[in-house]
């Protein structure tokens, strides 16, 4: 399991408030995917229209700068890797969990 790194100060930043709660709520969802899926802060397009419901939705979230847009099309969580771990990172410290395990199950098991 991952985890997306929301600031305690977010619901009070000036783009949170300008975009409203539908805004700040497709956001969320949108740090939520990056977490899960490893993308160091890339969305989909059809991923984020999927998430706002509509264009017009996922346009405030674009226009209030909460979101940025990808020359590709795809959108873009700015200062992803300063909150929050990449891919590699991450997937560096499950292979290290996964041989400490290993290491320890022998141990333990004899094998």
């Amino acid at each position: 399991m991952t985890w997306a790194k929301l600031d305690d100060g977010f619901w009070m930043h000036p783009k949170v408030v300008m975009g409203g709660n539908e805004a700040a709520g497709i956001f969320a969802r949108c740090l939520s995917y990056c977490g899960k899926y490893l993308t160091d802060g890339r969305i989909p397009a059809p991923v984020a229209l999927s998430i706002a419901g509509n264009k017009k939705a996922l346009d405030g979230v674009l226009d209030v700068g909460l979101l940025e847009r990808l020359p590709s099309g795809d959108l873009w969580v700015r200062d992803y890797a300063h909150y929050n771990p990449l891919r590699d990172e991450i997937e560096a410290k499950r292979e290290q969990r996964r041989e400490r395990g290993l290491k320890g199950a022998a141990a333990r098991w004899g094998a």
